[in-house]
């Protein structure tokens, strides 16, 4: 008797890699695409490079939302910019 090799389901496949698209990241942000790549150039976001493939771990959201929540605790918010630290008030 043959038996058919198994295919994983989406819901597997997607169970197997932890790691999330620019497009899942901007929708968990909700941010747009080339806003999660300006954060990923000036390092705001932390990435995994697999070749040509870009990815973030779940952790780096979990980290990016609980550092917004600090910032917005506080009275003054400082924002990461490619030209330096910009403090504002809230």
């Amino acid at each position: 008797m043959m038996s058919l090799p198994l295919r994983p389901t989406p819901a597997a496949s997607e169970a197997a890699d932890p790691f999330l698209t620019i497009d899942q990241v901007a929708a968990q942000l909700q941010l747009s695409a080339s806003t999660v790549r300006r954060r990923i150039k000036d390092g705001t976001i932390r990435v995994v490079r697999l070749g040509r493939l870009v990815r973030v771990a779940p952790s780096e959201i979990a980290r990016l939302a609980a550092a917004e929540g600090a910032s917005d605790a506080g009275p003054e918010q400082v924002i990461p910019t490619p030209y330096g630290v910009l403090v504002g008030t809230s």
